[in-house]
């Protein structure tokens, strides 16, 4: 997905028109109501595939440093979305178009050659684009980049609603928020890559799909959490830390949770 974000209305429309005239893409442009869209609406949308999709004035009222804010990034990133600044920025402009550092930003302004401006965006949305599997994407947060090593949390069963998986982790609620509390307290926040050992029914499947992930992602640590994960990291015989199921820590060690942030340190 494509988010345009700034000041500057005219720019946006002009990046619309020319996108959706040479690439048929879709175009969002969401109404003022829509800016205050809830959690749920945001994370509906990055748990659906928007990759052919551009968003018009992404704009919500989540606050700074939330746990929400923080999982809605890494799932956008996930989904291979880019944004775009239109006008003057700030540097808490960028932070937030960026998501606080989770998205890739392409600035826009009036002072730069059209054509160059649409040729550096579209290069970094068809990159992104790309590089989400379109078979597994979902089961990703957070930046993939094989040249950064990462620690991969492993997960146990997909979720499937409205007849699509959902992303591992990715739920304004519950043991997802919980773990994002977690993670948000590691200040390096693109060192995580989020997923579930069990995407469907064939288990020979998820193992191959969970083999595959970790030869992209390429982790310097993988996390297990409960024990489906870890009889599927066992089975692979690839080596593994364990801990139990963030809805474990969250509902009989809640109040010790600085032990799992040391732990996923």
């Amino acid at each position: 997905m494509i988010i345009l974000q700034g000041p500057d209305d005219q720019l946006r429309g002009w990046i619309c028109q020319q996108l959706k005239a040479t690439h048929n893409l879709e175009i969002q442009k969401m109404d003022e109501d829509d800016h205050r869209a809830d959690i749920n609406y945001l994370t509906m949308m990055a748990t659906t595939d928007h990759r052919r999709v551009v968003q018009d004035q992404f704009l919500h009222e989540l606050p700074d440093d939330s746990p929400e804010r923080f999982m809605l990034g890494m799932a956008l990133a996930a989904a291979g979305s880019i944004a775009v600044t239109c006008g003057v920025q700030t540097p808490m402009g960028m932070r937030y178009a960026s998501m606080d550092g989770l998205l890739h930003v392409v600035v826009a302004d009036s002072f730069t050659s059209f054509n160059l401006m649409m040729d550096a965006i579209v290069k970094e949305w068809k990159s992104r684009m790309e590089a989400v599997d379109p078979v597994f994407n979902y089961m990703a947060s957070g930046d993939a980049s094989p040249d950064f090593p990462q620690t991969m949390i492993v997960g146990e069963a997909t979720i499937v609603e409205r007849g699509r998986p959902v992303r591992a982790f990715i739920k304004p609620t519950g043991c997802s928020l919980f773990l994002h509390q977690v993670l948000m307290q590691n200040k390096d926040r693109t060192r995580y890559y989020l997923t579930n050992a069990q995407k469907g029914d064939d288990r020979e499947e998820n193992i191959l799909a969970l083999a595959r992930e970790i030869e992209h992602v390429k982790p310097g640590r993988i996390v297990t959490m409960g024990d489906v994960a870890d009889r599927y990291l066992k089975d692979m015989g690839v080596k593994h830390d364990r801990t139990q199921h963030p809805s474990y820590w969250q509902r009989y060690k809640y109040h010790q949770r600085d032990e799992l942030v040391k732990f996923l340190q």
